[in-house]
């Protein structure tokens, strides 16, 4: 035995380390991510339950246990895209378009980078970035450009996403999971958020000059209907913390119940034009990226199953002697996040620090989401979003380590700093 771990223990940390590297590279790889971790959470729970140490009903109850939580987490990510795709096919992102008649890059880059951070907050930052960027494809022509504008729009989303509880699949999991509550999390970390967005946001400013032509679909849009139905979305994504807070139903309850009104609305509101239209609510949702659930899925239980079998146990004792205090554990979240989803990152510290020791609200929570969130956004492949960025514009990820990661890195320690002082923490 290795470390006190059976052979087929081991046989799944390198399954666990093998496919997380190929989600890291699947550009070049050509394998989809969710197959990918699809294929991880399915072999590392096959070799779990046929482990000889581990008793097959014991190891089979916990699956059951993470499944009441991981459930939750994905039926709530279905339900937020589905609204956002929604509001989307109604052509609701045209319709904020519109609203930016600016010339000036500058200016532009400014207030769609503050759209996003605020729709990111909303929904999650992988569908917000993707949105984003198809509006600014529309409006920004030359392609170093684009590069530029989306860099803006990656670090906005990301940033926006980790101050609410509904603004990223890891905001999302420790929700859920009870180690966080909206209001507080909302109080200490929107502050720190804003900072880690502006800060890099000063620089890609001065980078950009000239001015941008209004596209002629932004021009010509008529937005009644897709700003109706982009402003019934957002309230209602508001509104499924508020009820959590004030009532304690469970979120992914809340959001269907949300998704159930935008779908009554749309059917019954604009039904005429939808006879004539692929607007109806059944053709909107065959556009929905079902990707994105599953592979949230998958992610949590492949984590899941290293912390069913020990493996995260250990690694926290290991790691224990040297990130000992909140600032290097904040440094070592965002480290790993520069590379690995924040997803896995975040699931994985829930599984090395006790709820007795950690309560809910504890310091050390918001700082994992602030940093976990921020941190991905430093290479830009170390979240989806990062990833759909550079799909969507084309951009090498080496051009974005050479001009970006400096002032991602930058606004990130910013971020740090900021959270680091409001909670008094040395």
């Amino acid at each position: 035995m290795i470390l006190g771990f059976e052979p087929q223990i081991l046989l799944m940390i390198l399954i666990f380390t093998v496919g997380y590297i190929a989600l890291v590279f699947d550009q070049y790889f050509r394998i989809p991510r969710t197959i990918v971790s699809l294929w991880v959470a399915i072999l590392c729970w096959f070799l779990l339950l046929s482990s000889k140490r581990h008793d097959y009903d014991q190891m089979l109850f916990a699956l059951t246990m993470h499944m009441v939580i991981i459930s939750q987490v994905s039926f709530f990510q279905l339900g937020a895209t589905s609204i956002l795709g929604i509001a989307n096919s109604h052509r609701g992102f045209s319709a904020v378009a519109r609203y930016f008649p600016t010339h000036k890059k500058k200016l532009l880059m400014l207030k769609w980078s503050i759209i996003t951070f605020l729709l990111s907050s909303v929904f999650n930052n992988v569908l917000s970035t993707i949105l984003m960027l198809r509006v600014m494809k529309g409006r920004i022509q030359l392609k170093e450009d684009r590069w530029i504008f989306g860099a803006a729009i990656l670090l906005a989303a990301h940033s926006g996403g980790s101050w609410t509880p509904i603004g990223d699949i890891t905001t999302n999991v420790l929700w859920v999971g009870g180690q966080l509550s909206s209001w507080a999390m909302i109080q200490a970390l929107w502050l720190p958020a804003l900072v880690s967005f502006l800060v890099p946001l000063v620089f890609l400013m001065r980078a950009v000059k000239g001015e941008a032509p209004i596209d002629e679909f932004v021009e010509t849009n008529d937005s009644t209907r897709g700003a109706g139905a982009f402003i019934l979305a957002v309230t209602l994504m508001i509104f499924v913390p508020v009820v959590k807070w004030f009532a304690g139903f469970p979120p992914f309850l809340c959001v269907l119940f949300a998704l159930s009104i935008v779908w009554l609305v749309c059917e019954k509101l604009w039904y005429r034009e939808m006879e004539k239209t692929d607007l109806r609510i059944g053709a909107s949702l065959t556009s929905v990226d079902l990707a994105v659930p599953l592979y949230i899925l998958s992610i949590l239980l492949s984590v899941k199953a290293l912390d069913s079998a020990g493996v995260l146990t250990l690694v926290a004792n290991h790691l224990s002697p040297y990130v000992n205090t909140l600032p290097k554990i904040g440094l070592a979240v965002g480290c790993f996040s520069t590379f690995i989803d924040s997803v896995p990152v975040a699931t994985a510290v829930t599984g090395m620090f006790s709820s007795a020791d950690f309560p809910q609200d504890h310091p050390l929570w918001h700082m994992v989401i602030l940093c976990a969130g921020t941190g991905g956004s430093i290479l830009g492949i170390g979240s989806v979003a990062g990833l759909a960025y550079i799909r969507s514009v084309g951009v090498h990820p080496g051009w974005y380590i050479r001009n970006i990661s400096w002032m991602a890195l930058l606004g990130f320690l910013s971020g740090l700093a900021v959270f680091l002082l409001t909670n008094k923490i040395g």
